[in-house]
């Protein structure tokens, strides 16, 4: 599934045409946010196809196999970061999201639907220029805000579980709860070595201007750090 959405000031374009994309591209008086969700081939091919990104980037994409990490291609930005997946109760997982950003562009691309990115896509479809951003560094930033809030429910259920072994423990060594140890031991790792290098990832975002986010607008990054 391909969403486009192409912000001017007095209105917002959802879904146009391959051609108005690919106009609104080279427009500078405008924001475009491609989302592209499962893709299918031809749409995958838009990567290259419309918007020209490097084939170690589209690599990266296509594979979905990838660390958190920032590439900078001077033209634009190339970040992978980890969404948490909700749906998923009885095994932590999470979901690759890639996005490319430069200062008039903003390209999404992830094989599983990504709580973060649907929201954002719902208020801007529905609210239109009530929502939309005054620039590609706030739009990333609606979006990577909301996929660090989506952490939180999981650390505090992670917590919850630590707490209630903790607590049954104290009554009753008796009972194996090495399987039960070992799965949080597990998850809690897991979180570590998504979390720690996301974070970087995103203090990048808020300590360099080069990265296409507006000197004004760190601070809003620097919230997301602190998250």
């Amino acid at each position: 599934m391909l969403t486009s959405f192409v912000c001017r000031k007095k209105a917002v374009g959802v879904n146009v045409t391959r051609p108005e994309l690919a106009q609104a591209i080279r427009d500078q008086d405008a924001l475009v946010w491609v989302d592209l969700e499962d893709p299918n081939e031809f749409e995958a091919d838009s990567l290259v196809e419309l918007f020209n990104f490097h084939p170690l980037a589209v690599e990266d994409c296509l594979n979905d196999h990838s660390e958190p990490k920032v590439d900078d291609y001077e033209e634009y930005l190339f970040l992978v970061v980890h969404a948490v997946d909700l749906k998923s109760r009885e095994e932590l997982k999470t979901v690759e999201l890639d996005l490319f950003m430069n200062k008039d562009l903003v390209v999404t691309f992830h094989k599983e639907p990504v709580p973060s990115i649907s929201h954002v896509r719902d208020l801007m479809g529905r609210q239109g220029t009530a929502f939309a951003p005054d620039g590609t560094d706030m739009l990333v930033h609606a979006i990577l805000d909301r996929l660090v809030d989506n952490y939180l429910p999981v650390v505090t259920e992670h917590e919850r579980r630590i707490d209630e072994i903790e607590e049954v423990l104290f009554h009753d060594g008796r009972r194996d709860f090495l399987p039960r140890i070992l799965k949080l031991q597990k998850d809690v790792l897991y979180l570590k070595r998504i979390i720690g290098p996301q974070r970087e990832i995103i203090g990048q975002l808020a300590r360099r201007a080069r990265s296409f986010v507006r000197p004004k607008n760190m601070i809003y990054f620097r919230d997301v750090d602190d998250h």
